[in-house]
């Protein structure tokens, strides 16, 4: 690595990579929400996929569940690992509003914690592009159920999962190649990179991603507000020729839909207002840079958690499962207790017996 990058020792080349931390209780509410989305999307998953229970919707909703758990558990782990074990490294952010504190990162942490931060990113994106497919689905399943029931199934389902999964790994590991590829090690083992390169790549596909993240959070309101006028203007031609049972299925599910997108859209205002005031449209605020630093991720890992909350309150069978599990589990360790006492009763019985 020095070797190719030797013309970069100058350090007035050097750009040192800096990392912002917000403060403790931000770092340590992150943690357990990702610990939390971990345990509480994997129970949705392997809910939703059981066989009796896979349907184009369970499936889009167990990948989205993925996608989401695998954007908060990466996305946390720099400002976690930094507080935890770096803490003396760290500089107090005298500029903040809100805490935090300035990390000038070590060539052996950066070259770790860049891919790892374009990890959830990928996820991220990809979780977007789960939500904005979502909402399309059940545009077209209300506009044309017929059409819908015939063509649209679990296989085609999965494999448009599989397409979106296969682009958007593609492109961020070869950004990911591009991003280790313009840091290089500096005096004090710093972290540095070349500021013309990183405008030149980095940024520009930075502020491309950011825009198409844009149009997708404007479609899923657009998608969005169309399923709510069906939903409550006409009913009859949403389910015409179905029971009532059917019905209430498909009005539950259209109702799913557009809890979680409003959720999406409410996590998404911060980096909303980031790309905004990062677009150079508008003269730069200082404060939205400030309230995306500390809070962009843990608004997003919000939404996570409530996201488990709408499937709890609107699938019976979540909380069928849920119930039987937990029932189970406290009746086992009230039983313990009581197989314990009446061995000891049997056995003082044959000892008093001897005696």
């Amino acid at each position: 690595m020095d070797e190719v990058f030797g013309n970069h020792e100058n350090n007035d080349t050097c750009e040192q990579s800096e990392l912002f931390i917000p403060s403790a209780w931000i770092i340590f509410t992150q943690f357990g929400l990702a610990a939390e989305s971990a345990i509480v999307n994997t129970i949705v998953i392997v809910i939703f996929l059981r066989p009796k229970k896979r349907t184009p919707s369970t499936i889009l909703l167990s990948a989205l569940a993925a996608a989401d758990c695998l954007t908060a558990i990466p996305a946390q782990m720099p400002y976690f690992v930094a507080y935890i074990f770096h803490y003396d490294d760290l500089e107090v952010d005298e500029y903040g509003y809100f805490g935090g504190w300035v990390w000038p990162e070590l060539y052996s942490s950066c070259i770790v914690y860049y891919p790892v931060s374009n990890i959830s990113v990928g996820f991220h994106t990809i979780s977007v592009c789960l939500t904005v497919m979502l909402n399309i689905q059940k545009v077209v399943a209300l506009q044309f159920p017929l059409w819908t029931m015939l063509n649209v199934g679990n296989k085609s389902t999965v494999s448009v999962i599989c397409l979106i999964f296969v682009i958007v790994v593609s492109i961020i590991a070869w950004v990911t190649v591009i991003d280790n590829g313009l840091l290089f090690k500096g005096e004090d083992d710093a972290c540095c990179y070349s500021e013309l390169l990183d405008q030149n790549y980095t940024k520009g596909f930075n502020t491309s991603l950011n825009n198409v993240l844009v149009f997708a959070v404007l479609g899923v309101f657009l998608c969005t507000a169309y399923i709510c006028w069906k939903l409550w203007t006409d009913e009859k031609s949403i389910t015409r020729n179905q029971n009532q049972i059917a019905k209430r299925k498909t009005r539950r599910s259209a109702l799913i839909i557009v809890l979680l997108s409003v959720i999406f859209i409410l996590t998404e205002l911060f980096f909303i207002l980031r790309t905004i005031n990062q677009s150079r449209l508008v003269p730069i605020v200082p404060m939205i840079e400030m309230i995306n630093d500390s809070f962009i991720l843990l608004s997003w890992q919000v939404g996570f958690s409530l996201n488990f909350v709408i499937y709890l309150i609107m699938s019976e069978n979540l909380r069928n499962i849920l119930k039987s599990f937990f029932m189970t589990l406290f009746r086992c360790k009230k039983e313990t207790p009581l197989r314990n006492t009446s061995k000891w009763t049997s056995v003082s019985d044959n000892a008093s017996t001897h005696i």
